[in-house]
């Protein structure tokens, strides 16, 4: 999982396991460990929230989706899910030249068949 923090918002970007992952299992998270002992995480959890929301607990970042939502996304082609300073996508390869394309990554729907 891929996490951007840019101008007050965040985006997170989700390979094809991980969206799977999010689907059998209702979540997905991140853990960064740093050399002193601290970690910071971060996550997306399937719940009973009425809308996408994000918060911020114990050093880790908690977004959290609406069920139908999230189950209708990773079934879908539908590539993210917005709401205001939030962004959640599906990660595509990448198309620039010699940048090999990851095998977890979605089909990029630009490259060329």
């Amino acid at each position: 999982m891929k996490l951007r923090l840019h101008a007050n918002s965040i985006r997170l970007r989700l390979s094809r396991c991980e969206v799977a992952q999010l689907g059998a299992n209702g979540k997905v998270e991140e853990l960064v460990a740093f050399p002193d002992g601290g970690t910071f995480g971060f996550s997306i959890a399937s719940t009973d929230v009425p809308k996408i929301t994000a918060s911020l607990v114990d050093s880790r970042i908690l977004l959290s989706v609406p069920c139908a939502m999230a189950n209708d996304w990773v079934v879908s082609d539908q590539v993210g899910l917005e709401a205001p300073g939030i962004l959640i996508e599906k990660d595509f390869q990448c198309l620039h030249e010699g940048i090999a394309a990851k095998d977890d990554s979605f089909p990029n729907p630009l490259q060329e068949s």
